[in-house]
């Protein structure tokens, strides 16, 4: 027991700033140079694409909680249960199509849509509950 306590400790100090530069990387990745092409049209189309979907998710989730729950475990479950983490998205991505040939053109392209997903639930989610307080 002892040394399985102090594995977790070190594992579990070490585990986000891995985790955190994983991202850092990415996201750094995602816009040097790997965005050639896109142009602020399509980032606008991806931005309310994104919204929608975001939106649609939160819509279903309500008309099927409400029916179960009270309001504000329904709210809850609402928020929590259309959020996706984004560092699992990019580390899935960046496993998935990682490349022998050292091109990050494509995972930058690929994560975009994560980060931009994740930032969308941030903004719903801080205005839902910004409301209802």
């Amino acid at each position: 027991e002892g040394l399985a306590t102090a594995v977790k400790g070190r594992v579990s100090k070490w585990s986000p700033l891995i985790l955190y530069s994983l991202l850092y990387i990415t996201f750094c990745k995602t816009f040097t140079g790997s965005l050639e092409g896109v142009t602020f049209a399509d980032l606008c189309f991806l931005c309310l694409f994104v919204l929608a979907v975001h939106l649609s998710i939160m819509l279903h989730a309500w008309l099927v909680f409400r029916t179960v729950f009270s309001v504000k475990h329904a709210l809850t479950l609402v928020i929590m249960g259309s959020q996706k983490t984004e560092s699992m998205g990019v580390a899935i991505v960046a496993v998935i199509f990682a490349s022998d040939d050292d091109d990050d053109s494509k995972l930058g392209l690929l994560t975009l849509p994560i980060i931009v997903y994740h930032t969308i639930q941030l903004i719903v989610a801080a205005a839902v509950v910004g409301r209802l307080r």
